[in-house]
């Protein structure tokens, strides 16, 4: 296993406004200092969260590059939004073209995560039927590439005001299993589960129960990558509380099924708290999680 931490484009591309995002950079005295940093932590992965089908053609490629540069891995969150058709993977999803060029004349395996189709309203069985029928296409044009990759399904969590397949790991675990490809598993998004897990025991905040529960042992056998984040009050909060996540004992899950992929951090920085620095926040996530390994 190895660590690996999201990254938002515009902050890979130095162009954000988000004051959090805007102060990260600051703090480490810009995007390369910031990856050199994030590596001496041990980080090994950046995923770019997230790929946009819209996305100029060649703007993920420029990222790749970065990273690369930089000694540390790729990894992809990519989305279905956008209305792109054609007979390559190149068509239907442009900025990934240039990518997949890339790793062609690189050794190394793509991993790339996507959610599963949800809507305002519907019928979850047939959210679930149109998921498997467009990633199928898509997993079909991806492998006329002739590039290693790894697809994940990622777990969402709970969100009343939609209809989604992929918030229960059955739900999940359903739509990897009719896909029926051996590339393709499942993203344990972490954060999204312990949500979940609070929901059903009707938990409104982390700190007031602490319910270390895990998913099905098929459900972790069939993860191929992860999101970690912690819930206080919300998702995508920092790991530095002991009860934002029972962090230790999914980990400790993955470990036992011989997982070998990428612990991946996805914080999303305007959300920190304002007492210390989204600097200190992140770092303190990283420590926490090296210290599982």
């Amino acid at each position: 296993m190895k660590m690996g931490i999201s990254m938002p484009p515009l902050v890979l591309l130095e162009q954000t406004a988000r004051p959090a995002e805007v102060a990260l950079l600051k703090s480490f005295g810009g995007v390369r200092s910031m990856l050199r940093e994030l590596k001496d932590q041990g980080i090994a992965s950046i995923e770019i969260r997230n790929l946009v089908r819209t996305a100029d053609a060649h703007q993920g490629l420029r990222m790749c590059e970065l990273i690369w540069e930089e000694g540390l891995d790729v990894t992809l969150h990519g989305t279905t939004a956008g209305d792109f058709h054609g007979p390559t993977i190149g068509a239907i999803y442009p900025p990934l073209q240039p990518i997949l060029e890339a790793y062609s004349r690189r050794s190394g395996r793509l991993t790339i995560t996507f959610h599963p189709i949800s809507a305002a309203a519907g019928m979850i069985n047939q959210l679930s039927a149109q998921t498997v029928e467009l990633y199928s296409e898509w997993l079909r044009l991806l492998g006329q590439e002739h590039v290693p990759y790894t697809c994940g399904i990622e777990l969402i969590r709970i969100n009343r005001a939609k209809i989604d397949p992929g918030v229960t790991c059955e739900g999940v675990l359903a739509i990897v299993n009719k896909l029926n490809n051996p590339n393709v598993g499942i993203t344990w998004d972490m954060g999204h589960y312990y949500s979940n897990v609070l929901m059903k025991h009707e938990v409104a905040d982390a700190r007031d129960r602490f319910i270390p529960e895990l998913p099905p042992d098929e459900f972790v056998a069939k993860t191929v990558h992860t999101h970690i984040h912690g819930i206080i009050g919300r998702n995508h909060c920092p790991l530095n509380d002991p009860l934002s996540l029972p962090l230790e004992r999914y980990i400790d899950a993955l470990k036992n099924s011989q997982y070998q992929g990428v612990l991946n951090l996805e914080l999303e920085f305007p959300r920190f708290p304002d007492d210390r620095s989204v600097a200190w926040y992140t770092i303190a996530s990283i420590e926490r999680l090296r210290q599982c390994l």
